[in-house]
């Protein structure tokens, strides 16, 4: 029997969840797929997926799947929570991501509201209840603010009026909320964006400021790209029109990358591969956890292009929010080098 590496687990984890087999000779190595399924948040999806073909976990397997299960659902219940607030006060919201991974979730409950950020705060607060974490720099300039609520594990992190690293897409967020569709998951109705706009918001969010791609994301996109009609001059146009061509071309060259490695087929149609800048970016591989991707690079060369995009747009706000991800950038770095070094200098 083939006992898998990690590379090759995550293989196993993208046929296992796009409709694929595993090789009957192949033996799961437990104590790896579990740290990788659970930080690329599809926990519970593999374990939907191994019981279908009648493969039994270990114990502290179906344990961490049980206490994810919980935590998913204390999460839908803040979100009932959360909506049912705002549509009291009359507060336009958009959950951007919850409804994305179902049943698995992501790290945080991303909300997007288009109402000041002094009114929907105190709301929260005193409502919930829940406090406001501390701000880094980042957060700051983009206009968001992470809240924990007690009795949660989820953070919740309010997105004020924007989207984008540093917050520099405002139109495009008001485009979000007024485009959303209406999802039922868990027993509550959810606010997700529309299938193209969640595709858009890929190319806002998954390569610009980051170092590397969670299968999660992976595992969507693929999903999205076969199943749904996509309207792809609403796609591409948007893209165009918010300087994300760039991002999103990269992104999905990677998607394509990943999926060509797993089965041996192309992803993205044909009018895709005419419009988007595919080439160039470089290869993406699965190491330490998740699929990593040549950063410094790509993204140096992500900043000019949505730069020069904002300037060709005429859109002054968000490129002078952009000239803030460099302090960003290095505020990050500043930050994971001294978090470093204090781990380094603990006792062993």
């Amino acid at each position: 029997m083939t006992v898998l590496d990690e590379r090759a687990q995550a293989g196993l984890v993208l046929q296992l969840l796009l409709d694929g087999f595993p090789a009957p000779d192949t033996r799961i190595d437990w104590t790896t797929l579990l740290p990788l399924v659970r930080n690329n948040g599809v926990l519970i999806r593999v374990a939907e997926r191994l019981a279908s073909l009648g493969i039994e976990p270990p114990p502290a397997f179906a344990e961490a799947v049980a206490k994810e299960r919980e935590r998913v659902r204390d999460a839908f219940a803040l979100v009932e929570r959360v909506s049912a607030i705002c549509r009291a006060r009359g507060i336009p919201f958009l959950f951007a991501k919850a409804c994305q991974h179902y049943p698995d979730l992501g790290d945080d409950l991303d909300l997007l509201v288009l109402a000041p950020a002094a009114i929907v705060d105190a709301l929260l607060v005193r409502q919930l209840p829940a406090t406001a974490q501390p701000r880094d720099v980042g957060a700051w300039i983009a206009g968001t603010v992470a809240f924990r609520v007690r009795g949660v594990a989820t953070a919740l992190d309010v997105q004020h009026e924007r989207v984008g690293t540093v917050g520099e897409h405002r139109a495009y967020a008001i485009s979000l909320v007024t485009r959303q569709r209406r999802i039922v998951v868990e027993g509550t109705e959810c606010g997700a964006p529309a299938p193209e706009d969640q595709l858009v918001l890929q190319g806002v969010q998954r390569v610009s400021g980051r170092r590397s791609l969670r299968l999660c994301d992976v595992v969507y996109t693929v999903s999205s790209l076969r199943r749904d009609r996509l309207d792809w001059d609403y796609i591409l146009g948007t893209a165009r029109r918010i300087g994300v061509l760039s991002g999103l071309g990269c992104y999905l060259s990677y998607v394509e990358q990943i999926h060509r490695d797993a089965f041996w087929t192309p992803l993205l149609p044909a009018v895709a591969r005419r419009a988007l800048p595919l080439q160039g970016w470089g290869r993406v591989d699965f190491t330490h956890g998740a699929y990593r991707f040549p950063a410094v690079r790509v993204n140096g060369r992500m900043y000019l292009r949505q730069l020069a995009a904002g300037l060709w747009t005429a859109n002054w706000g968000g490129t002078a929010r952009l000239c803030c991800a460099p302090v960003v950038g290095a505020a990050t770095a500043v930050r994971n080098l001294t978090a470093a070094w204090a781990r380094s200098a603990q006792p062993l």
